[in-house]
């Protein structure tokens, strides 16, 4: 994703950004004046008098210690250093505008800046040097966040400021762009919603997407992390791979997805904030007359006063069909509140999305095809997708933090399938109703246990549990031969409780090493299963070279998912027959990853990332003939490949960009499975590489950028001539083996301009897929979007 520019109005903006590059953000003067507060609220009345955007972590902040402080006039930085008196923490401005407390290389310091007089000799290293990393992250530990730079994963993260510098985008875009080795698909025609294809090569033929959180809330579908309205999110971190299983438990494996959304900022007094993004444009398509109208509307109204801060917004869209009779509409509303009362802070979440679409016929399609048949299950779908949570965050003494996360997702209606149905399967079970609830409940601690000037350790302790009912249904007449309405096909009852334990170790804020176990206990891994196990060991070390800080992390992690307890029993329709397989085992993926960063404040960033795991019992649809299916345990997949995110900024000029490369093969095969694949063959469907590379430039108050994303090529299938075998009744469609093909892959560039006209109004343009490219995502039965313009305006984000 671009990086947003700065703003470049007149000669106060000017100088506030070099005053936020220079660390001059902590000479703001400020009149501040209380007595014997909590360090936690003192920060905030400080913050807010001082307009500063402060992170840390109650990790590292004793935020329970009561402080008095009566300065008039002040620097802010001063004032921070008086209420950090006789602590090891430090008020330091990163490049980016933040103010970030972190633990001091100097030890604790006296109200004057000086050592305190107790303070013990620190390792010898040179001094502290914040930089992007030192960002405080959610994902840091189960119980409390933790910056980056502690962190033995890789962890992306995309902020309000570069999502909103994108455009009117879909979540597609936005993980497609700014996520290295994170392959979606668009479904087009098919669906309203992309779907994750792969995740560091392959960890499932069923379901490769991420366990997904919106604000700490897991949904009950993480395909559904697609239906987020991008205009309400705060922030997004994304853990590839199945290093987060430690703390987040089953079907984890692929990697976990945190989604914080805006909720309004505290400010000196009450008044209403509006924002807003408007936009509408035009798509165009080989396969319907005409250009087809596209349109966009997003706004927010938040406000905050002292210790609250809340939000309220919502979006409208609608997309004519790129093939006739195939529009789409979708609404959302979205909302939140902050409060802190004492030791106490309470944050709530609600957000609910309306998305109608039809998926209509499919112009590469023969009409004399058993799935033309069927293909009335897909017209008039609607989904409909709500979310509800509250955090309870409690601080009783110094070091210790307990975190209560309570949380309700539900969605009913069509779940469309993963590509363009090809088979009467994919048809019938793949876009059929859904009815889903989930609720989940999770109570932490984290204590620091040992803090000393020379290091110190975390230890989290904690338990979760879900609760999961989900009912699919199905044309009754195509289930029971009669009837008008909805049948049910199966029913899922799945419950999960878990228990965890970190521990964090740090030795002169320069070494950390993480070590975490979890079990897990699933009905459905069956009554002889017992625990589900759960190891991470990571370590990272971070140093100053010049002008520079390099990071390096190594981390080896372990995750589990249980089969659906509907791929395990006999399905029946009248043209469709799933066999029972009642021996199905869990998924698992387990492996190690390296890398390297380095930053050099807003000026350049690299990151490089290596891993190997092992996928063992991956669960794929088997075909046993032209009407049958059956659920299989593949063997074991070998997951290889390397990332690398970098960014550069000179002058006007920044360029960034996302590359990773993937090897997945099949390593070994079960006994019992009967599927296509052979030992030693690449895995279908997942490309070799990925990746995205933007350019921009500042001209006055105008920024113009240029940027492509690309999936490499890959073997995957042909569906279309699978499609006209199985309407002539051939012997070849029950091996799919038959029908592999190679594709080249996919690459769509794309222009944009924004233009600042005051400090609250920008207008922007774009076109995305320049080349037209309407053909070949994931297979060639696929019909998406082509080249789509769309212009707008931004009001109060800038």
């Amino acid at each position: 994703v671009p990086a947003r520019p700065q703003t470049r109005l007149v000669a106060a903006a000017d100088s506030a950004d070099r005053a936020a590059r220079d660390g001059d953000i902590l000479a703001r003067l400020v009149t501040v004046k209380f007595t014997d507060l909590p360090l936690g609220l003192a920060l905030q009345r400080i913050a807010l008098e001082g307009h500063l955007r402060l992170s840390y972590s109650s990790d590292v902040v004793p935020v329970t210690r009561r402080v008095s402080i009566s300065r008039e006039r002040a620097p802010v930085g001063d004032v921070l250093r008086d209420a950090l008196a006789s602590t090891d923490v430090d008020a330091v401005a990163t490049p980016s505008g933040y103010v970030v407390l972190v633990r001091s290389p100097r030890g604790s310091t006296a109200a004057n800046g000086a050592p305190a007089a107790d303070a013990l000799p620190m390792l010898s290293r040179p001094p502290f040097r914040a930089q992007v990393m030192d960002r405080v992250l959610v994902m840091g530990t189960p119980a409390s966040s933790a910056p980056e730079r502690e962190l033995p994963s890789a962890v992306t993260v995309l902020t309000a400021s570069q999502i909103a510098a994108y455009g009117p985008v879909t979540m597609q875009d936005l993980l497609r762009t700014g996520i290295p080795g994170l392959v979606t698909w668009d479904l087009g025609i098919s669906g309203p919603f992309a779907q994750i294809g792969s995740v560091r090569g392959s960890s499932s033929f069923t379901s490769n997407a991420l366990k997904t959180y919106v604000d700490g809330v897991e949904l009950a579908s993480p395909y559904l992390l697609f239906a987020v309205d991008p205009y309400s999110i705060e922030r997004i971190e994304i853990i590839r791979g199945p290093q987060g299983s430690a703390l987040y438990g089953s079907d984890a494996i692929s990697g976990v997805v945190h989604v914080v959304t805006r909720r309004g900022s505290p400010s000196a007094e009450w008044r209403p904030i509006i924002d807003a993004q408007l936009s509408g444009g035009v798509v165009e398509s080989r396969y319907a007359e005409g250009l087809i109208a596209s349109q966009r509307y997003s706004g927010m109204a938040s406000s905050g006063g002292g210790m609250t801060s809340l939000a309220l917004g919502g979006t409208f869209a609608a997309t004519g069909g790129i093939v006739p009779g195939g529009e789409s509409g979708y609404r959302a509303t979205f909302g939140g509140f902050r409060h802190v009362m004492g030791v106490i802070r309470l944050e709530g979440t609600l957000r609910y999305s309306d998305v109608r679409f039809t998926a209509p016929e499919n112009p590469l399609l023969r009409a004399d095809t058993l799935l033309s048949q069927v293909r009335g299950v897909l017209r008039d779908q609607r989904i409909e997708n709500e979310t509800y949570g509250l955090t309870v965050e409690a601080n009783p003494v110094e070091g210790m933090r307990h975190t209560l996360v309570i949380g309700l997702d539900r969605h009913d209606g069509a779940i469309p399938p993963q590509r363009e149905p090809a088979t009467v399967a994919d048809a019938l079970l793949g876009a059929t109703a859904e009815r889903a609830s989930k609720t989940s409940l999770r109570f932490s601690t984290a204590i620091r246990v040992v803090d000393h000037e020379r290091g110190g350790a975390t230890l989290t302790m904690g338990t979760d549990h879900t609760n999961l009912v989900r009912e699919r249904l199905a044309s009754s007449a195509e289930v029971g031969g009669q009837g008008g309405g909805l049948a049910a096909l199966y029913l899922d009852e799945i419950s999960n409780q878990g228990f965890f334990g970190q521990l964090k170790l740090d030795v002169a804020r320069a070494v950390f090493v993480t070590a975490g176990l979890r079990a897990d206990f699933n009905s459905t891994f069956g009554d002889t299963f017992g625990a589900a196990w759960s190891p991470m060991l990571g370590v990272s070390a971070t140093r100053d070279a010049g002008r520079a800080t390099v990071k390096l992390r190594a981390a080896y992690g372990k995750g589990i998912r249980p089969p659906p307890p509907s791929a395990r029993v006999a399905i029946a329709t009248l043209k469709f027959r799933q066999i029972a397989n009642p021996a199905l085992e869990p998924e698992t993926q387990s492996g190690v990853e390296g890398g390297i960063e380095v930053f050099a404040g807003d000026r350049a960033s690299l990151s490089i990332t290596g891993y190997s795991q092992i996928a063992r019992g991956l669960i794929q649809e088997v075909i046993r003939d032209r009407r049958t299916i059956q659920y299989q345990n593949v063997g074991q997949i070998a997951n290889r490949g390397a990332e690398l995110e970098a960014m550069v900024r000179r002058g006007t000029w920044r360029a960034n960009g996302t590359l990773a490369l993937t090897d997945s093969r099949v390593r070994a095969l079960s006994r019992t499975y009967s599927g296509d694949l052979a030992v030693g063959d690449r895995v279908p469907e997942v490309p070799t590489s990925s990746g995205s590379l933007a350019t921009s430039v500042d001209i006055g108050r105008s920024t113009l950028t240029f940027g492509a994303t690309w999936v490499g090529p890959w073997t995957g299938y042909d569906w279309s001539r699978y499609v006209g075998d199985e309407a002539e009744e051939r012997d070849e469609v029950n091996f799919l083996r038959n029908y592999w093909r190679e594709y080249r892959g996919i690459v769509r560039p794309f222009l944009s301009v924004n233009h600042i006209m005051n400090r609250d109004v920008e207008w922007f343009g774009r076109v995305d897929n320049l080349t037209n490219v309407q053909r070949f995502e994931r297979d060639n039965l696929q019909v998406t979007a082509g080249r789509t313009m769309t212009i707008g305006v931004r009001i109060g984000r800038n």
